[in-house]
């Protein structure tokens, strides 16, 4: 795709069956990419934090995949929002295994910054969507001129 920029962080490698992965592809260079295992009980969900550069305050975007149990994600949750403290300007991003009006969603916007421009898009399944539970969550201080699925 001549992406100049890509990392791939292996969540859980199943031998033969199957790589589990968070990955990135970006034209703009990174500052700094960061690795974490969220929590959970089963291992394997990963959060990947990419900070870049702006002219002023960096912008970090967080991608994940979280968990399908309510009580995991809301821990996953509240260890990216600890992660988002120390930002103005974020993006979160990714399979997030759950609706925008369900109580771990509504906890993380109502506890940070983030707001979802869209809510109402399904994006699940791929071959004939009703449900939306892949989000891209921003803080208020960016600005989203538009907002689509893809086919």
């Amino acid at each position: 795709a001549s992406f100049p920029y890509w990392y791939d962080q292996t969540n859980r490698h199943l031998g033969k069956i199957a790589k589990h992965s968070t990955g990135l592809l970006s034209r703009f260079p990174t500052a700094e990419i960061t690795e974490h295992k969220l929590p959970g009980f089963l291992p394997g969900r990963g959060a990947l934090t990419v900070e870049f550069k702006t002219s002023g305050n960096p912008m970090v975007l967080v991608i994940l995949h979280l968990a399908l149990g309510q009580r995991a994600r809301k821990r996953q949750l509240q260890f990216v929002s600890e992660i988002l403290s120390d930002y103005e300007h974020a993006v979160v991003m990714g399979d997030m295994n759950c609706q925008p009006d369900s109580n771990e969603m509504v906890w993380l916007m109502e506890n940070s910054q983030l707001v979802e421009p869209a809510s109402t898009l399904p994006t699940f399944p791929s071959w004939r969507p009703f449900k939306n539970i892949t989000h891209i969550l921003v803080t208020t201080t960016l600005t989203i001129e538009e907002v689509k699925v893809l086919n």
